[in-house]
């Protein structure tokens, strides 16, 4: 797998995304959940049109050596696939990097309930105009009825 075809696929994931943005009237909020929030947020990233992005529980890894983990992901990841070693492939799914936080203009909330507190840390840290809010749980995926008043105080609906 090559940087290029990680930009081919983050194209084609932000094109559907931006024919959404436009049928639903030419911009939008997003919210994504684990590795849909890390999409959003470089869908806004990469200039679309989103007012605020809500994300919860995003797999980022934030800590000292990233970069390296990174490339080492991305070069163990192609070859399980192209072998594939679809299972192998799953599990290192799970550690997705984090970059172009500081390139969000859009108002961001950060959200976890304590697994990825860390990652939620460091994105309200760096996204201009973002909040930050516990969802008291366990779990990776957030209860809908614990979620949609957060979601909707910042939305604004």
């Amino acid at each position: 797998m090559s940087n290029l075809d990680d930009v081919r696929r983050a194209t084609d994931e932000f094109e559907d995304i931006a024919a959404l943005i436009d049928d639903a009237g030419g911009s939008a909020c997003l919210y994504g959940v684990s590795s849909c929030g890390a999409l959003a947020l470089e869908a806004a990233a990469a200039g679309l049109p989103v007012t605020k992005v809500g994300a919860f529980e995003v797999l980022y890894d934030v800590y000292p050596g990233a970069q390296e983990r990174h490339s080492t992901y991305c070069k163990e990841l192609g070859a399980q696939l192209a072998e594939d070693r679809r299972e192998a492939a799953f599990e290192l799914f799970m550690r997705p990097p984090a970059r172009r936080r500081r390139t969000i203009d859009s108002a961001m909330a950060g959200l976890a309930s304590g697994f990825f507190d860390d990652a939620a840390d460091a994105l309200v840290a760096a996204v201009p105009r973002a909040e930050r809010d516990v969802i008291q749980q366990e779990g990776h995926v957030a209860d809908p009825k614990a979620v949609a008043p957060i979601l909707q105080r910042f939305f604004g609906v």
